[in-house]
């Protein structure tokens, strides 16, 4: 989690709850319904602390997952922050453009 600070020296108003909280190798990986739990139980501390804070949390492409996140905290999330890697840069350096990740957006997991 990152903090910003304006030049008033305020902390920011925008947080992020996770990063690949569902993958495998990560320490803690979670099934969508604890991670939805958990992120439910950080933003209600976080709202808590500044109701004014806008939140967001680490998502997927897949709608099932995002459903079931969202069943659990979409009320105290502004936005979710779906993680995907477009292109396989490491294999081929060969950037995608916008329209080729939209297409390929449209063919995930739905």
């Amino acid at each position: 989690m990152k903090v910003f600070l304006n030049p008033d020296r305020e902390i920011g108003r925008h947080w992020s709850i996770g990063n690949e909280n569902y993958g495998f190798w990560e320490i803690g990986a979670k099934t969508a319904s604890e991670w939805g739990r958990l992120v439910k139980e950080a933003a209600k501390m976080i709202k808590h602390v500044d109701p004014t804070t806008e939140l967001t949390a680490a998502a997927l492409t897949d709608i099932h997952w995002n459903i079931e996140l969202l069943e659990n905290c979409g009320e105290f999330l502004d936005w979710i922050s779906i993680h995907e890697y477009w292109d396989g840069i490491h294999q081929t350096n060969d950037y995608a453009n916008y329209e080729q990740v939209m297409a390929y957006t449209d063919r995930l997991r739905l």
